[in-house]
């Protein structure tokens, strides 16, 4: 069988304005830029398995765009076809949470079968926080569904390649995952459990969030998976996204 082969894309980048939590880590001269990353997998038997689908600008509300860097080279189905495959071709979207910046082209994927865990529709439905834009699943909601086992750590395929890990805190249903791979290696990705390294060390970082203490036990669980793995890509960070290899590269 074909390994694996893993693809990075960044979705755009935002500005981190005042009030956010990222901004703690601005300075004076510079505001800090993050990435939106998104990852698709090409699986042998699976097809396309995009994780997360970045924003969707045109639902992000005007206030908001001015700290949004965006073509639309970089919609996902861009990035897709680049790559010489359709949008269609696009078989599972598996989803880590549903704030606007991992959820916003679920629309571009109808045909799919969407995996996350039920409880985050608690938190997205209605909006409880502006990090939901019920544009984003208006419509995607009502598209075919499987999902993760509650807090559980879930084989998504069955084969090791995707699995699931219930890190919640950040949203109710969070998802970090880890990615198996034949020739590089596993991968953890912690999605918003842990935006950039310094998540892992500092925890008033979670201040604003609705349940502090399920972020800080998904970091002592990230931490450990952590040594089980070959690499880490946090969330949001500029410096470790720099130096990984990016689309049309990929890692098997």
């Amino acid at each position: 069988m074909e390994p694996v082969k893993f693809y990075i894309m960044n979705c755009g980048n935002m500005i981190t304005p005042e009030g956010n939590v990222l901004a703690a880590l601005n300075t004076p001269m510079l505001k800090l830029v993050i990435p939106v990353p998104a990852y698709l997998l090409v699986h042998p038997e699976q097809g396309l398995v995009l994780i997360d689908t970045g924003f969707n600008y045109d639902h992000i509300p005007d206030e908001m765009k001015a700290d949004i860097a965006w073509s639309p080279l970089l919609k996902i189905t861009e990035q897709i076809r680049k790559l010489g495959y359709a949008p269609a071709d696009v078989k599972h979207v598996i989803l880590s949470h549903l704030h606007f910046d991992h959820a916003g082209q679920m629309e571009d994927f109808p045909n799919a079968l969407f995996h996350m865990r039920k409880s985050e529709w608690e938190d997205a439905l209605p909006p409880s926080r502006s990090d939901y834009l019920e544009e984003d699943y208006k419509e995607a909601q009502f598209f075919q569904f499987e999902y993760i086992p509650e807090s559980m750590e879930y084989d998504v395929f069955g084969d090791g390649t995707v699995m699931s890990i219930p890190t919640p805190g950040h949203s109710k249903g969070h998802s970090s995952f880890i990615i198996s791979l034949r020739n590089s290696g596993r991968f953890l990705l912690t999605m918003d459990a842990a935006h950039m390294p310094q998540y892992m060390e500092d925890t008033s970082f979670f201040a604003d969030s609705k349940d502090v203490e399920g972020c800080k036990k998904s970091i002592e669980k990230l931490k450990e998976l952590k040594k089980e793995c070959d690499h880490i890509i946090y969330g949001h960070d500029p410096e470790t996204f720099s130096r990984l290899k990016k689309i049309p590269e990929y890692y098997n």
